[in-house]
């Protein structure tokens, strides 16, 4: 067996990346070994991983800046304000967060399921959340749909009273 055919052999049964025969030959020089091939393949592999996982990190925190200065720019539009139990609370003054301010986590999920054609049951869907997270969810629907133009003030409104009688 060659130089070359023993370094394949290793490329294979290792699962390193597959290179050219020119780039395999300079790779591993004039070794006729086979452990001083396999040892220069995965030193060649090794690298080539701790470059790739270098790379993820610098772009994971670039993605991780940008959502960074997302949500910067998201918290100075914020209001402060109460619930109606006098827990603080933020939210971005828009006229649905104005809308479902006084509603407690179910009932905002139960106004989603009245007010959006063909949604499902939030209530049972969100039942493994806490009760921050199925407010903000059925929020997030609600304000999707009235972005969307799918709901208007009225049918919210609508929907709200209907929930809470």
């Amino acid at each position: 067996m060659t130089a070359i055919e023993t370094a394949r052999n290793i490329l294979e049964v290792n699962n390193f990346p597959t290179i050219a025969d020119d780039a395999l030959q300079a790779l591993i020089g004039r070794a006729t070994k086979e452990t001083t091939i396999e040892k220069k393949l995965t030193d060649w592999a090794n690298a080539q991983w701790e470059e790739q996982k270098d790379d993820s990190d610098d772009e994971e925190e670039t993605v991780g800046q940008r959502m960074s200065k997302q949500l910067a720019a998201a918290r100075v539009r914020y209001v402060d304000d109460r619930r109606p139990k006098g827990t603080k609370t933020q939210h971005n003054a828009d006229s649905v967060a104005r809308a479902l301010n006084p509603l407690e986590p179910l009932e905002v999920a139960r106004v989603a399921m009245t007010v959006i054609e063909d949604c499902p049951d939030l209530v049972a869907k969100y039942a493994h959340l806490n009760p921050g997270q199925i407010r903000m969810n059925s929020g997030n629907r609600i304000r999707s749909a009235w972005k969307n133009g799918d709901i208007d003030e009225a049918q919210l409104e609508a929907a709200i009273v209907a929930v809470r009688a």
